[in-house]
């Protein structure tokens, strides 16, 4: 089990410093290091500054506000019956979400105050669109929720077949001012006997003020990327890009981590960045309990900031056995990660996000 762990940690020490992310660049483009450790500190813990500021202004955006406020959200706890009864009431027009077809229910979806229910009316416009108050009390329809466009294929997942969305469209407003909008697009499985997975996904989520962007894709039958960008409207931004490389193509016979070769990246906020690389396969057939020594010899992690190189990132134990990374500066002088991301920063995360967590 201790093995497995400190491969999932490895594995994800880029994302452990999302925190502290970053741009990414080549290392043929890499500036030499102009700053001072002390610049080099200060840059770092101006980026954490500068992103729980993000953060917050995601939580005090409209969608995160109007999100908690209809269903009452509290200290991770939903407080309100009232979208189980809108949800319960569409129960008459038989949707099952787990095989969707669309085509079979297009249309308006308006809700009733009076009658507590839907009211169903054709749409020349093929889409679904459901109507229904904001607040509970309300006789004014004045959210909207739509499906604009869906495609879908049958494919398989653990022997059954499934029909899975390859595009999809569809967004939300109140008062007609948009919340949130979602496009997915460009999905394509890869179908085996009893396995099939995505290997091309590109989906755009607004979750207003914010854009989120996530893509997967198959450059080859053994090698994949994936990339996640957070934005608002051209600041706070922040990405995760990821090259996963297997060693094999017969993916219905993938047994394990041995099968991965290596993956490479960058995780990314502004303009403070970490690059990474993970031999995971030399990892995996590793007898035993992986040492401090072998993941660091398999690991990869520096940080960066401006295309400057800041520091090594390096794993160590305590005695106890418990995992901490160290950040080796330019000069060798060294510190704990916690400096910038330690219990002050998780508290403050909390408190943004207290809405949602208990």
């Amino acid at each position: 089990m201790k093995k497995l762990q400190s491969i999932l940690l490895i594995t994800l020490l880029s994302v452990t410093t999302v925190f502290n992310s970053c741009s990414s660049s080549d290392d043929s483009t890499t500036q030499d290091s102009t700053t001072t450790v002390a610049e080099d500190q200060q840059n770092i813990e101006a980026s954490m500054t500068q992103l729980l500021s993000c953060l917050q202004t995601f939580e005090d955006g409209a969608f995160s506000t109007e999100l908690q406020d209809f269903f009452n959200i509290a200290n991770g706890e939903i407080y309100s019956d009232y979208a189980d009864l809108l949800l319960d009431r569409l129960d008459v027009f038989n949707i099952e979400f787990e095989n969707f077809s669309f085509s079979s229910h297009v249309g308006i979806y308006a809700w009733n105050a009076t009658s507590q229910n839907w009211d169903f009316t054709n749409s020349a416009d093929n889409t679904m669109v459901f109507l229904f108050p904001h607040d509970e009390n309300s006789a004014s329809n004045n959210v909207e929720l739509a499906i604009t466009s869906y495609a879908s294929q049958m494919v398989t997942f653990d022997g059954e077949n499934s029909e899975l969305p390859t595009a999809f469209t569809g967004y939300i407003k109140k008062n007609n001012i948009e919340l949130f909008n979602i496009s997915l697009s460009n999905v394509v499985y890869e179908v085996n006997s009893n396995f099939s997975f995505p290997s091309n996904i590109d989906l755009s989520v607004t979750t207003a003020p914010f854009t989120h962007t996530i893509n997967l894709s198959r450059n080859t039958s053994t090698e994949f990327d994936f990339t996640y960008g957070l934005q608002n409207n051209g600041s706070c931004v922040t990405s995760i890009m990821s090259t996963i490389v297997l060693n094999t193509s017969d993916y219905a016979n993938i047994a394990g981590a041995e099968d991965f070769s290596h993956a490479f990246g960058t995780v990314l906020h502004q303009n403070f960045e970490v690059r990474y690389s993970v031999e995971i396969d030399n990892l995996a057939v590793i007898d035993g309990d992986i040492t401090v020594s072998q993941i660091n010899q398999f690991v990869n992690a520096d940080a960066y900031y401006n295309n400057a190189k800041v520091g090594d990132l390096v794993y160590n134990e305590e005695a106890d056995g418990s995992a901490f990374v160290t950040i080796i500066y330019q000069d060798g002088t060294s510190d704990n990660v916690t400096r910038y991301v330690g219990d002050d920063f998780v508290n403050q995360l909390e408190t943004i996000f207290s809405a949602f967590i208990n």
